[in-house]
């Protein structure tokens, strides 16, 4: 997943704000699952202004805090895909 996530990126310039949007606490948390741990995979290889990373992380923040959520979101691979973002940019 995380081939196609970068390249809708390359080819679309998503910032998957659009997917993340539409996230309810009764989708396939597979799906969900795997989605985060692809996207923060290539998080420091897209090019994403803060705001998008920011608006997508709040999203996803917003989506596991839910009263009907029945699964914890890994907010912590998000984390650490920042930081090594954060990281690369400075050694540049």
């Amino acid at each position: 997943m995380a081939v196609c996530i970068y390249q809708t990126y390359k080819r679309y310039g998503s910032n998957f704000l659009d997917y993340l949007s539409v996230l309810k606490p009764e989708d396939n948390q597979d799906n969900i699952f795997d989605f985060i741990e692809s996207y923060s995979l290539v998080l420091p290889k897209l090019n994403l202004n803060s705001e998008s990373i920011y608006n997508c992380s709040a999203l996803l923040i917003e989506v596991s805090s839910k009263e009907e959520a029945t699964w914890n979101l890994p907010l912590g691979n998000i984390i650490t895909s920042l930081k090594s973002r954060v990281y690369e940019k400075e050694v540049d």
